[in-house]
């Protein structure tokens, strides 16, 4: 298979053929459709792995094959993922992931978009839930602008909270699309 690999420790990427990974019981083989990219990546290696090693820690595609021990996933599944894989990354025509990492890909997502939700979309769940809000308080999203403030401007919005964000100007209507109640921007003195 074809792969974005890192050759060895602290090397660039290079594409590369190398063999598809052989599926552990407890693993599927995803036939990757999309894979996310990120500033995360390039430091993310799990230890001990063997290079050439694919990179690449977010993906979305269909399960080829399940391991013997896999009962929740079935051949042809669409699912979507992120983590860091000791096998090799996403960013190759094959993964081997750990069942347990799997989440079906929902109805009306295509995999480009799915692929482009498993590390901005956990960050962003696990920051609205630490602040414990309730419907009808306010908050506020700093740099809301990017991956993880869009998603968390949308995942308020849905629970009724209300935002102030900040970004640059020119993304002011982008952040107030999905629901931000006030945009500011973040070079303005007098922004608080």
């Amino acid at each position: 298979m074809k792969a974005y690999c890192l050759p060895g420790p602290g090397q660039n990427l290079e594409l590369m053929e190398i063999p598809v990974p052989v599926v552990f019981p407890n693993e599927v083989l995803v036939r990757m459709r999309a894979f996310g990219v990120g500033l995360h990546d390039r430091n993310t290696i799990p230890g001990g792995v063997t290079f050439p090693y694919p990179n690449g820690v977010e993906g979305a595609g269909i399960v080829a094959t399940i391991g013997s021990a896999v009962s929740t996933y079935q051949t042809g599944d669409r699912v979507m993922f992120c983590g860091l894989h000791p096998k090799g990354g996403t960013w190759a025509e094959y993964a081997a992931i750990d069942a347990q990492m799997l989440m079906p890909m929902p109805d009306g997502l295509d995999s480009p978009e799915a692929a482009a939700l498993p590390v901005a979309g956990i960050t962003a769940l696990r920051g609205a839930s630490a602040l414990q809000l309730t419907k009808g308080d306010s908050a506020f999203i700093a740099g809301a602008s990017g991956a993880i403030g869009t998603i968390k401007i949308q995942l308020a919005v849905r629970r009724g909270y209300r935002i102030a964000a900040s970004s640059s100007p020119q993304n002011h209507a982008y952040m107030q699309s999905p629901g931000a109640d006030l945009a500011l921007d973040y070079r303005d003195p007098n922004w608080a």
